[in-house]
């Protein structure tokens, strides 16, 4: 695919003006980002992870179950399957999936997405999901997070994708409540029964 060239824009991230130039079709995923915190200057970049970001992003994974899953979940074992997908997208030389990173300008990883497609059961047609979302515990409260979205959003509008999903465990209330602040609404929820 050849890249278009990239456009720069304003957006309005939790009260504040963020800039950011961004992702576009093809191999470039390079966007950089400028946002106020606490009154200090927070600049990072967010582009397409390596096979070199892989132990930074691994320590992150424990993050995605820190808000505690269901008793039927093992946390652990959790962690190992998400270690597992998230290491072969990383390997991935398209852009299904795809794992874009957040660094600092000292290149401090700062969190990552997971993106994939999904075949939507009803229509039966591809949409965009983010298999995971993780921000390192100091760049919380950044817009981090919602930048990364934004960037997951982009990726999804460049595959041409009617959706973007986005799943959430019940018990995590607090990213369920951002998530519908920027525009994910309820689907349909699932419901399990443990048979042992």
């Amino acid at each position: 695919m050849v890249a278009d060239k990239p456009r720069r824009w304003s957006l309005i991230l939790a009260g504040r003006l963020a800039s950011r130039t961004s992702i576009t079709r093809g191999p470039c995923y390079d966007v950089e980002l400028y946002s106020m915190h606490k009154r200090e200057l927070v600049v990072a970049k967010i582009r397409r992870a390596a096979i070199t970001d892989q132990q930074e992003i691994f320590d992150l994974v424990p993050r995605l179950v820190e808000f505690g899953p269901p008793a039927w979940r093992d946390a652990a074992a959790m962690s190992v399957t998400d270690r597992k997908v998230i290491g072969a997208a990383l390997l991935s030389s398209t852009d299904d999936p795809i794992v874009l990173v957040a660094v600092s300008t000292d290149h401090v990883m700062m969190g990552f997405v997971h993106l994939h497609s999904v075949v939507d059961y009803y229509t039966e047609r591809r949409n965009g999901h983010v298999a995971d979302i993780v921000v390192a515990e100091a760049y919380e409260g950044r817009g981090i997070g919602r930048q990364l979205l934004a960037v997951g959003e982009d990726w999804a509008r460049a595959q041409r994708y009617d959706w973007l999903t986005i799943s959430v465990f019940h018990e995590n209330v607090r990213a369920a409540r951002t998530y519908e602040q920027l525009g994910f609404k309820p689907d349909f929820g699932r419901l399990l029964k443990p048979l042992r």
